[in-house]
């Protein structure tokens, strides 16, 4: 197989097949099946029931890598996020693959509940933005022309004319507002997981930055939670993450790592700017009655919980704005509207009474 039809192969292998699959081999794994055997069995019963099954490809392709002396986490690590590899690797590397794997689809589950979270709370303010663009577009294209048949612009009142610079301002420059904002968004898509300067803590605190911060805490607790059950201490596992992490999410736990080798209590180590307060106290309460280690994947369990109200909470703020935004250009335009019929009628009556 050539390297385009293996990268085609990895495209078509989604979250969905990866996932049953790790079910699947775990359930092998755990009974006592080595993974090589596993994996050979498992990529032939695909094969025979279509060649070109992307699992039947997959797979042979894992079984073909570890009968040359690869491990299952360095072929699966052409195939898989690097989040959900970390946590295998450990697994493997200590016997305990199947429990592994089962606590990737766990780190995989809640990292995709997290983003399906974001997205869906930001679909209704980003379509109540477009339709008040759209208004303000078609105020300035259908509607001020008419009205300017009704009465000179110079006769106009302050409000109206006002409402008809800023539509027509919108109108002509859509182009380069909808570049600008493609820039923008480009700029906070490079800034979100690289970023790590002074002014860091204050974006953390505003969307887009803050839905950031809250998505890679759950990750990162959820992983670690993972980690300590494959059988790493806690150091290693904060370091593992560490080393697999963008800058963002290293520079954050550096921070951790440095408190550590300075002799910091567990608890007071973990604090850190990628976590949320709430989260921060119960980490430091945690690690000082030495139970930790018991606790995390709890705590990330209820910091995923939280994150997911607190993004509900914000994503419902930004739909109130953006909706008061609409109803006030609205009364806008009829305030206009009915504010130059009336003086045209005026004009008109003053005309004739002349």
């Amino acid at each position: 197989m050539n390297k385009i039809e293996l990268a085609w192969y990895k495209i078509q292998f989604s979250r969905q097949i990866r996932l049953k699959l790790y079910e699947t081999i775990a359930a092998f794994v755990s009974q006592g099946v080595p993974v090589h055997d596993c994996l050979t069995l498992l990529a032939e019963k695909y094969a025979n029931l279509n060649k070109s099954d992307v699992r039947a490809i997959a797979i042979k392709h894992w079984a073909d890598g570890m009968g040359a002396g690869s491990s299952f986490a360095e072929m699966l690590a052409e195939w898989a996020p690097e989040n959900e590899v970390i946590i295998i690797r450990a697994g493997e590397k200590r016997g305990n693959l199947g429990e592994a794997m089962l606590n990737a689809i766990v780190v995989t589950e809640a990292a995709s509940k997290m983003t399906s979270t974001i997205t869906s709370q930001l679909a209704y303010p980003a379509f109540l933005t477009l339709a008040l663009v759209g208004l303000i577009v078609g105020v300035s294209m259908e509607m001020m022309p008419s009205m300017e048949k009704l009465l000179p612009l110079e006769q106009w009142p302050s409000g109206a004319l006002l409402l008809k610079n800023i539509s027509y301002w919108v109108q002509t420059n859509l182009l380069l507002i909808g570049v600008g904002v493609l820039c923008l968004s480009a700029l906070i898509s490079a800034l979100l997981p690289r970023y790590n300067g002074v002014a860091r803590p204050y974006l953390d605190k505003m969307p887009p930055f803050s839905f950031y911060r809250i998505l890679q805490s759950s990750s990162f607790l959820v992983s670690l939670g993972s980690l300590l059950k494959a059988g790493e201490d806690i150091e290693s596992a904060v370091t593992e993450i560490k080393n697999h992490g963008n800058p963002y999410v290293s520079a954050n736990l550096s921070g951790m790592l440095d408190k550590l080798a300075a002799g910091d209590s567990l608890g007071s180590a973990m604090k850190s700017d990628l976590l949320s307060k709430e989260t921060g106290v119960a980490l430091e309460v945690y690690g000082d009655l030495n139970v930790l280690q018991d606790k995390v994947s709890t705590i990330g369990e209820r910091d995923l919980l939280d994150g997911v109200e607190s993004i509900g909470k914000i994503c419902s703020m930004l739909r109130n704005v953006v909706l008061i935004g609409v109803v006030v250009v609205f009364g806008w335009v009829m305030q206009s509207f009915f504010e130059i019929k009336n003086a045209a009628a005026s004009a008109a009556s003053s005309g004739v009474g002349m």
